[in-house]
């Protein structure tokens, strides 16, 4: 195995070299310190860092996070908050010039998706309601989607005509477990042109999570944290790596790479750097798969199912987020995903299958790590999944 600093490491991509320089500055910015505030409802927030939301942990102990992106740093704010418990929100109003507001967790999902994430500073989950601090300039999209909307004035104080109930908020077709596992299930991305186009090109087409079988989506996460990045190795350069060599990345380190080699290998169909909207073949023993990339950022990427000529079907149904995030002074990496079965009657073994790759897939990051003289405590490893009635 080649020296993975040598094969990739060194500023090859410009335009996202450049994005993960900014991303790196605004981190660098921040202090240091780290600590945890718990929250009512099994919410840990971290600050100052990291950077990009609230954790909050389930019964298993696996970290997500609500990932509301584009904060810079977490200011340092401890204090309890009787009607959302867990943050001073004097604090953070000032600290991002932003009045937060309770808002229930489907309605703050929706306008998170409504505005491609762009609406929250910060979020965190608090039981059934959320508390949120809103970008400048969606005080009436907020409006329109709650129920704290201003009277009409036909139906003033001296009105005749009755007053009638609210209108009640539609069910959420699915409570997920976090923001970014919402995004997931809700697959904005199947509307993109350039996509769409991409797929057509090949006689491929999405394969949504809507065409899996039965109702439960399965959400899960698996994570592992690094202590110590190896000499000349940064975060966003390894998940360049992951997701332009996948299997060559963690093989050939230890007995975890050489399994994820065994039942999980991503064949990309070109060359080169990642480019979105392109297509990769995963062969799975006895059910291989394609996904696309659909999404591509400094800290993630994402891969959507999809059913082509050559493998056709993919065995599930949905989307899957890699990436890491900074905790403190460690670095947390990460695949999480939100998928239903293509054939229920192989939920079982298939879902043990995937969890069998992706533990394997995340302790061989943390092989190759301490390969190249990082530090990874392979205990660190954490597998989180619920499985939740979903449209």
């Amino acid at each position: 195995m080649k020296n993975p600093c040598k094969q990739h490491c060194w500023g090859r991509i410009a335009a996202v070299l450049l994005l993960a320089a900014s991303f790196a500055a605004s981190l660098a910015a921040a202090n240091e310190t780290y600590a945890q505030t718990p929250l009512r409802g099994q919410i840990e927030q971290n600050s100052p860092p990291p950077v990009q939301g609230d954790e909050f942990h389930s019964n298993s102990s696996g970290p997500t996070t609500t990932n509301q992106p584009g904060v810079g740093k977490s200011p340092f704010c401890r204090q309890r908050d009787a009607e959302c418990g867990g943050t001073d929100r004097r604090c953070y109003d000032e600290a991002y010039n932003s009045a937060g507001i309770i808002v229930p967790v489907p309605q703050m999902q929706e306008l998170y998706r409504q505005t491609q994430g762009q609406i929250w500073i910060r979020c965190g989950v608090c039981g059934d309601n959320a508390i949120c601090w809103p970008r400048p300039g969606y005080q009436d999209l907020i409006a329109s989607n709650t129920d704290h909307k201003p009277p009409s004035p036909a139906s003033g104080p001296h009105s005749d005509v009755p007053e009638t109930a609210p209108e009640r908020p539609a069910k959420p077709p699915c409570r997920a477990p976090s923001a970014e596992h919402a995004r997931l299930y809700q697959e904005p991305w199947l509307s993109n042109p350039q996509l769409q186009q991409a797929l057509k090109a090949a006689g491929a087409k999405f394969q949504s999570n809507k065409l899996g079988s039965g109702r439960d989506m399965a959400f899960d996460e698996y994570t592992i944290t690094i202590t110590q990045m190896p000499a000349g190795l940064t975060p966003e350069s390894l998940l360049q790596q992951l997701g332009t060599d996948t299997n060559a990345t963690v093989d050939g380190y230890g007995p975890a790479g050489a399994m994820f080699d065994r039942v999980t290998r991503f064949v990309r169909r070109q060359k080169g750097p990642l480019k979105l909207g392109e297509l990769i073949d995963i062969e799975i023993p006895g059910d291989p798969g394609t996904v696309q990339l659909v999404e591509l950022q400094p800290d993630h990427f994402v891969l959507q199912t999809v059913t082509s000529p050559e493998m056709g079907t993919h065995p599930v149904s949905g989307a899957r987020q890699f990436g890491f995030r900074r905790v403190g002074s460690n670095v947390l990496f990460y695949t999480k995903g939100a998928e239903r079965p293509y054939n229920e009657n192989l939920r079982g073994p298939g879902m043990l299958a995937q969890d069998n790759a992706w533990r394997s897939f995340m302790t061989a990051i943390g092989e190759m790590i301490n390969h190249w003289q990082g530090v990874v405590d392979l205990n660190t490893m954490r597998r989180d999944r619920v499985d939740i009635p979903c449209d």
